[in-house]
Formats: C-alpha cells, sequence, structure tokens
C-alpha cells in the first residue's frame, strides 16, 4: 500500500522526549471543516519505531483538531488511556478508530504525552482506512527491491 504523505502526522520517526504534550511533526490540513462520518471507517495507526526507554515509560495519544494551525484553541476528539511500557516496543501498532460521527476542523494532528522518568521513544503516525490498519508494514528507509 502507498501512503499519501498529505496523510501523514510523522513521515519519518518522530523522537518523543520529556513528559509534557509532544505534538506531531506535520499537521493534515483538510482544507475546510470536515465530517468523519461518512465514507469508509477511517483510523489513526501509530507505530512504535523505538522502543520505549527510561522508567516505567507510558504513552498517552491524542487526535486534536482545530481550525487554526498554530492548534491555539484545539478540540480533542479522542485519546487513549496511558499505554504501559510493555506494549511499546519497536514495531507494536496501535489503530485508533475515528468515531463515525466526528467533526474536524480544517486542522488534525496527533499529540503525545509520556510519563514515567526520562520517557523516550520513537512514532510514525498516519491517517488510513481502517481495513488497512491490520496488512499494513512500514519498511525502513533504503531498502532494495530485486
Amino acid at each position: 500500500m502507498i501512503i499519501d504523505r498529505q496523510n501523514c502526522f510523522n513521515v519519518t520517526p518522530q523522537n518523543l522526549t520529556g513528559t509534557s504534550l509532544i505534538p506531531s511533526t506535520d499537521v493534515i490540513d483538510f482544507g475546510s471543516d470536515r465530517e468523519m462520518g461518512f465514507g469508509e471507517d477511517m483510523v489513526v495507526l501509530v507505530t512504535i519505531t523505538t522502543t520505549a526507554g527510561g522508567t516505567s515509560p507510558t504513552l498517552t495519544i491524542a487526535l486534536e483538531t482545530d481550525s487554526s494551525e498554530d492548534f491555539s484553541t484545539k478540540t480533542v476528539l479522542l485519546t487513549t488511556p496511558p499505554l504501559a511500557g510493555s506494549l511499546l516496543v519497536a514495531g507494536a501498532r496501535f489503530a485508533l478508530p475515528i468515531p463515525k460521527d466526528t467533526r474536524c476542523n480544517r486542522y488534525l494532528r496527533v499529540a503525545y504525552t509520556q510519563g514515567g522518568t526520562s520517557p523516550t521513544c520513537s512514532v510514525t503516525a498516519v491517517l488510513l482506512p481502517a481495513k488497512f490498519a491490520d496488512g499494513f508494514t512500514a519498511f525502513p528507509r533504503g531498502y532494495t527491491v530485486v
């Protein structure tokens, strides 16, 4: 499957450090407010690319929307409970389903909050149809097809 760059929250792995809110490196711009409830079921697929480090690390993932790209008046659309460090291993994937009745503003981003002492982790995140989430495989850059 080919992923559209415009549907990526993190094209390359984003290194997460610290315990304050960390916004995704990229934002999806829909061009205008949008109803996410029509058509196919959608998910935000977050992939752990580097196993979590630190003492008792946790990760909470949120999907946020705003009419402004600086997210000064953001609305949280969904959030996970804190995910335990034992789940945050390289290659682990978390599919966050977007509810059918979700109304989004123009901009959409993922926000990460880590817990624990000196937590670290690397992630990628992409918006895609739910039917593709199970079969999604992220390959490392620089591979050769023979």
